[in-house]
């Protein structure tokens, strides 16, 4: 087959020879898309339905399939915020439990209320059957955590009260006079009128007298400041402490002081060894108490400490 191609111009002619074969690959291919236009084209005119018009639902699907998507992103976003909400809570809580329990068993060691079976590193027993068991919801939950929190606030405060007033009472007592200056001694003397052991005549003894094994460990019956560590003719090593409400203390004939002037001393504090310095016919710690410049009779002040 010959195809003759005449130009515009007309001064040159060309032909362009097509064989049968080559003429059914192209007409073949082009004669099948031709048929599906046309079918598709019956289709969407036969239905009256315009071809934008189909896309519409497709677009409106994926559309709301997208919202759906956002708001279960947002729900989620939403639920992980509650959760680490409260996280935040439980973790403050915890932090909170633990500062109750040291402080419960701080008030334990310093409360003379006798409290040995009550533990604070374990959770108190409870018990009874499950009747209507549903799970808790997260506003509930929320509610929960929120009651115990004022409970627990409640509680600190409680404790923090308790623990303010023994800290008071044990200032208290810090500073003031009792117990006995040796813990293995004995009273070998005591305070008012006496035979002077060294030249058998009636003396006013102005103290009282604690015997023991020379070298045991003497101690002061009140927190305060040492006005006087020295060696004296009738007292021997000697240690005065001054104490609140113009009282002083005064520790003679020991071996050796432990403590200088100046020193700030605690109750109970080893402030001396036992000795038989100066004026002393034995190892013995003479203790005397003076109220304002007045000497008071010790046995008030003695106790166990």
């Amino acid at each position: 087959m010959n195809i003759i191609l005449i130009p515009k111009s007309r001064k040159h002619k060309r032909s362009v020879q097509i064989s049968a074969a080559k003429a059914s690959l192209w007409l073949v291919p082009s004669m099948a898309v031709m048929s599906g236009l046309l079918v598709w084209l019956g289709y969407v005119m036969g239905s009256g339905v315009q071809p934008s018009v189909v896309d519409k639902p497709v677009e409106a699907w994926v559309e709301t399939l997208r919202k759906s998507q956002r708001a279960v992103a947002e729900l989620r976003d939403e639920q992980r915020a509650n959760i680490d909400a409260l996280a935040i809570h439980i973790g403050n809580l915890q932090a909170r439990l633990l500062r109750l329990d040291a402080l419960g068993e701080r008030l334990a060691e310093q409360s003379d209320v006798h409290i040995a079976d009550l533990t604070f590193d374990q959770a108190p027993a409870v018990g009874g059957s499950e009747q209507g068991v549903n799970s808790l919801e997260l506003k509930e939950l929320a509610a929960e955590i929120d009651r115990l929190t004022g409970l627990l606030e409640e509680r600190e405060e409680a404790l923090l009260s308790i623990e303010d007033q023994l800290s008071q009472r044990e200032l208290v007592d810090a500073v003031t006079l009792s117990g006995k200056p040796t813990r293995k001694g004995w009273m070998s003397s005591v305070y008012g009128e006496r035979i002077d052991p060294f030249n058998g005549k009636k003396t006013f003894h102005r103290g009282v007298d604690f015997a023991g094994k020379e070298g045991i460990d003497i101690h002061a019956i009140a927190g305060g400041v040492v006005t006087r560590s020295e060696l004296s003719p009738d007292f021997g090593n000697v240690i005065e402490i001054q104490h609140i409400d113009g009282y002083t203390s005064l520790y003679a004939h020991n071996e050796k002081n432990l403590v200088g002037l100046g020193d700030i001393i605690n109750k109970g504090q080893v402030i001396a060894l036992l000795g038989s310095t100066g004026r002393s016919n034995g190892p013995h710690v003479h203790l005397e108490v003076h109220q304002n410049g007045k000497h008071i009779n010790p046995s008030r002040f003695i106790r166990a400490p």
